[in-house]
């Protein structure tokens, strides 16, 4: 989807739409699969994070990933989800409130050698790292760290990767 596709597919009254299947299917794998993917490929332009967020989509996507914890693939699309909406201030704390921090934290402890899971869970922890204190404090309370490390040394060639493992160790520290 691209900038203008998306847009006109929100302005189309999808994120409500959305949001309400996600309710009303919690455990339909395939509607919550792709469910998933289109909010976090709405979440690509910034105008669109707080509607899905205002719509209730932050707990939905956590419920998705406490629903099915073992599923390699919802878990990378989730965690995909809360990274994008994740980078607006005016999400984080919904994300908080929610328990997107706990469910980030649990999918890298659950895939440590899936990189698709790894990549996509560390950009939802680099992009709450900019949170306030609150934030950062759970992530660091979650037991994060030693995960993002562990993240690092297992896929040492992965150059974004290892960008959004620096956001969240140099922001953890600030």
């Amino acid at each position: 989807l691209n900038h203008e596709h998306r847009a006109s597919i929100v302005s189309a009254g999808v994120i409500p739409l959305v949001v309400a299947a996600m309710r009303a299917f919690p455990l339909n794998r395939e509607l919550q699969l792709e469910a998933c993917w289109l909010l976090a490929k709405l979440a690509f332009n910034s105008e669109n994070r707080a509607p899905i967020a205002s719509a209730g989509g932050i707990p939905l996507v956590v419920a998705v990933m406490r629903a099915f914890p073992l599923d390699e693939d919802l878990q990378f699309r989730a965690c995909w989800a809360i990274g994008h909406i994740g980078r607006n201030k005016e999400t984080w704390v919904s994300m908080a409130e929610h328990g997107a921090v706990p469910a980030l934290v649990n999918a890298l402890r659950s895939f440590p050698s899936t990189l698709n899971v790894q990549f996509s869970a560390c950009l939802g922890l680099a992009s709450l790292s900019f949170g306030p204190a609150t934030l950062k404090s759970l992530i660091k309370s979650e037991g994060a760290l030693p995960l993002v490390c562990l993240a690092m040394a297992s896929f040492p060639n992965e150059g974004e990767l290892h960008e959004f493992c620096s956001q969240i160790l140099e922001n953890l520290d600030s």
